[in-house]
């Protein structure tokens, strides 16, 4: 299913990428209990205001001069190389730009994206890309070391199948049978395999046609002017297509086949390069039939379960032969192929993860398959893959806000020079996700004085404004209906979801608004089979940023709506059966998602969907009571908006160059920790506003407990820190006070056991069915809070580092006197949780290689990242690694 950075939504034509360690200088990033301590109730900044540009280039020339603190898209390799010149002839620094090497302004972050880029082939009957034959051909007519080595400076990866190389289940080009990683670039095999479905040369178009007399024999072939990379591999592309090869030689010491009479050979090709929303209004939408190629890509999960809908006929267009009414399809290509159907079916209902990865393989081999045996193409070609980015994103360490915020917490005019503006604290980064600015850093960041841990450190949470690039303009901000992802990236700080991807680990499953959350299965007495049940419990106390609570029925409602709204969103709950909301004895609400079949993945992704406010959209929505959503049906007294169209977005809000939008809370209320406020240009396409919530108190909420506390060492609050904490944290024996984190903080935190519901729908239904049985897993404690505590009492207890006489058993708590040199608060929020060691030691314990004598990571030098590395900052007290004057 298709992601955004934190729910489960598609863009179409994007890039999301993941960070994995520093290739330039990371300034101060820690601090101690000393000094201010900061506001830990809301984000990082004050404000994030998002500007947005209409390419690459403008954005990182915008960025170059200091306009943005941080950007969105990967930085351009020529652009690397110009922030890091120095003067020709001279080791001095060329001070007409910032420099990463020299004036160490501006670190980069290495990212591998999870998405993929490709050619879209139109296949529609009326479109010459219905052909096998042409759309295998076009395999053979892509250079992708070109495009890697060349177009994207190396900073990309090949990929000849519709996975992104960094999916769990993807098939690349030699498991797909081809003998090189870049494919098999070969133009005498494109003409070839033309020539064999009967292509042949025309003396009056003196072009190669087709065997069948399409309407539009000219191919329309858009390609984005917004992302150099794809600008560049699309007009490769046509090129390609208009210099084959005269003849080809179809055998080993066979004579050649002449094709046309004089080289070149050409396909009637017109490349179209084009904007983004130039190419939207054509591709996207009915007749489907006014195009044949088009430079696409995806932002993808960390699952490989897209594959069903990207090229399956349930998300084709009707008219093409699928079963999809409305615009913007999933499978705008409008492939429909029976046997791609039932081989990615399991996908989505496979009863294990094994049996999802077996289908994803088995569906790539048949739709991009390779015969190594006789070096053709098998698949059927629905897409040209093309590769997925590896690159850098970059930020500056010191504030460049509109205005900065100074050393000295006075706000600056803008002139002041780098060494007087404050710096900019806690970047996380993971190896696979949405890179440097994913939600967790634009969350979490914060800005303070640049001084290291001790009296004179200040830290300014809570203030300042972060300026944020997108390299494109938003189009469509409606939650349930948008497909960029610049109109979701724009939303992402204002919507949450139930479950969410961990910063650092992607392929961990982490919750947002439940505490707990879990999959079983219950046996569906209207279908006669076994299905499976989603569980998830909320947390309590979170309030919408209008002040009023999130309720179970604000899910329940979400989940329905979307089933009646036609949208990218609709993969989510597709499969959904009914939902059914139950009041726990604590006060708390649990909602069962009951489904219509298996799969392993059903929970996850509807745990995936944002959630909306029930009381905005359609305050009277009841289905019980015969009262509905969705297109053709009247709105009650009520219902705002009963169909999702009608939810008012920025184009509609009056917006002009000279005056900013009002925007009403009303339109933009969530739950998470900001909210839309004001926008400018002609339909917000120049700069949005994002403010803080003022109703989120529970700073970064994944790794904060329910109770909203932060998490500490000494969890029975007994003074010292021994055994009896690690057996709470393990629930092992003794209740621990009630505002313990009691789950650990990769938050695997379905309760162990089973629970028993009852299934309210099935009416009728003799007991032994209407109660649903969900088993569930308990946690797995070998979390970063437990490293922590594991590792201070060890080097209390054996090593005596505390500095002072030891208590014995464990370390006292909290810290006083010189045992501060081993406090834990990396981040210096005067509490110790994960944002300490993810602030430090972001890759949980993974190998890595170092990169800088100053990096935060693998200080030990050891070339590891390790509990050691961690220890050694620990008792530094986060002042500089060990060997560094």
């Amino acid at each position: 299913m298709l992601r955004n950075t934190r729910y489960l939504v598609a863009f179409v034509l994007i890039l999301i990428s993941a960070s994995s360690y520093s290739n330039g200088l990371i300034g101060p990033r820690s601090a101690s209990a000393a000094g201010t301590i900061p506001n830990t109730s809301g984000p990082g900044a004050a404000n994030i205001l998002i500007h947005e540009y209409a390419t690459t280039d403008t954005e990182m020339l915008a960025f170059q001069a200091g306009g943005l603190d941080i950007v969105d898209w990967p930085v351009p390799e020529s652009y690397l190389r110009t922030w890091s010149q120095t003067l020709p002839g001279s080791s001095t620094c060329d001070t007409t730009v910032p420099s990463i090497v020299c004036q160490k302004e501006v670190f980069t972050w290495t990212h591998t994206d999870i998405g993929m880029f490709q050619i879209d082939i139109n296949s529609n009957g009326s479109r010459v890309g219905s052909t096998l034959g042409f759309r295998q051909a076009l395999g053979y007519l892509v250079d992708r070391q070109n495009i890697v080595l060349n177009f994207a400076g190396g900073k990309a990866v090949a990929i000849c199948a519709g996975t992104a190389a960094g999916q769990p289940g993807a098939v690349g080009c030699q498991k797909l049978g081809y003998s090189s990683p870049y494919g098999d670039y070969n133009p005498s095999k494109a003409l070839q395999v033309l020539y064999e479905n009967g292509w042949r040369y025309s003396n009056s178009t003196k072009f190669l046609s087709p065997p069948i007399p399409f309407t539009n024999q000219q191919l329309l072939f858009y390609i984005r002017i917004d992302d150099p990379i794809r600008t560049q591999a699309g007009t490769a592309l046509a090129n390609e297509m208009q210099t084959l090869p005269n003849s080809f030689t179809s055998k080993t010491g066979g004579s050649p086949i002449t094709v046309c009479p004089t080289a070149p050979c050409m396909i009637n090709v017109s490349p179209k390069v084009v904007d983004r929303r130039t190419a939207a209004s054509v591709i996207f939408k009915a007749p489907w039939n006014d195009w044949d190629l088009y430079t696409g890509g995806w932002g993808l999960d960390f699952d490989p379960d897209h594959l069903p809908f990207f090229y399956g006929s349930s998300q084709a267009p009707v008219a093409c032969g699928g079963a999809w009414s409305g615009d913007f399809p999933q499978n705008y290509g409008c492939f429909v192929d029976a046997q791609y159907d039932a081989l990615s079916a399991p996908i989505n209902t496979g009863a294990t993860y094994n049996d999802v990865l077996n289908a994803a393989v088995n569906t790539q081999n048949y739709a991009w398959g390779y015969s190594s045996g006789t070096g053709k193409i098998t698949g059927k070609m629905p897409s040209l893959p093309l590769y997925s980015t590896s690159g850098e994103k970059a930020a500056w360490i010191r504030d460049y806000g509109s205005p900065p915020l100074l050393t000295t917490g006075a706000t600056g005019t803008g002139s002041e020079p780098f060494s007087q503006r404050a710096c900019w604290m806690n970047f996380v980064g993971n190896e696979l996700g949405t890179g440097l600015d994913n939600f967790y850093t634009l969350t979490g960041e914060y800005l303070n004085n640049c001084q290291p841990p001790g009296p004179s450190y200040v830290s300014f949470k809570g203030q300042g404004t972060l300026d944020w690039g997108f390299k494109s303009t938003i189009q469509q901000p409606n939650i349930v209906t948008s497909q960029w992802l610049w109109d979701e990236l724009a939303m992402q700080q204002t919507y949450d979801s139930m479950l969410t991807r961990s910063p650092a680990k992607p392929q961990s499953v982490v919750p947002i608004l439940v505490d707990s959350f879990g999959q079983g299965t219950y046996f569906n007495a209207a279908l006669a089979r076994a299905a499976a049940v989603g569980v998830f419990k909320l947390r309590q106390g979170i309030l919408w940023n209008d002040g009023q609570p999130l309720t179970g029925q604000d899910v329940k409602f979400s989940i329905e709506y979307v089933q009646k709204n036609l949208g990218f969103n609709f993969p989510n709950v597709q499969f959904v059966y009914n939902t059914q909301v139950v009041s726990n004895t604590d006060g708390s609400q649990t909602v069962l998602v009951f489904f219509n079949n298996l799969g392993a993945l059903l929970a996850q992704n509807v745990g995936f969907l944002p959630i909306i406010p029930q009381h905005v959209w359609c305050a009277d929505y009841n289905p019980s009571a015969g009262l509905d959503v969705g297109p053709g049906i009247a709105p009650r007294p009520n219902c705002l908006y009963p169909d999702a169209t009608l939810f008012p977005s920025f184009q509609g809000l009056g917006c002009g160059v000279l005056n900013g939008c009002a925007l009403g809370p009303v339109q933009f209320v969530g739950t998470g920790p900001y909210m839309i406020t004001g926008c400018t240009g002609v339909s917000c396409t120049d700069t949005i506003t994002l403010k803080a919530n003022p109703y989120y108190k529970d700073g970064i909420r994944y790794w904060t407990p329910a109770s909203g506390i932060s998490l500490q060492p000494d969890v029975n609050r007994d003074g010292v820190v021994n055994q009896a904490d690690l057996d709470l944290l393990l629930n092992v024996n003794a209740t621990a006070p009630s505002d313990t984190l009691r789950f650990d903080v990769d938050y695997r935190v379905s309760p162990k056991g089973s629970q028993t519901f009852t299934n309210t729908f099935d009416t009728g239904c003799p007991t032994a069915c209407s109660q649903v049985t969900i088993s569930m897993n308990g946690p797995v404690i070998t979390s970063t809070d437990v490293y922590i505590i594991q590792r201070l009492i060890f080097e209390v207890q054996q090593k005596g580092l505390c500095g002072i006489p030891c208590t014995t058993g464990g370390m006292p708590w909290p810290p006083t006197g010189t045992l501060t040199d081993i406090w834990p608060d990396a981040t210096g929020d005067n509490k110790v949780d994960v944002a300490d060691l993810i602030s430090v030691f972001s890759h949980e314990f993974q190998s890595v290689t170092p990169v800088s004598k100053t990096s935060m990571n693998d200080v030990t030098y050891d070339g590891a990242v390790d509990i050691d590395d961690l220890t050694t900052v620990f008792v530094r007290q986060f002042t500089v690694p060990p060997g560094i004057p």
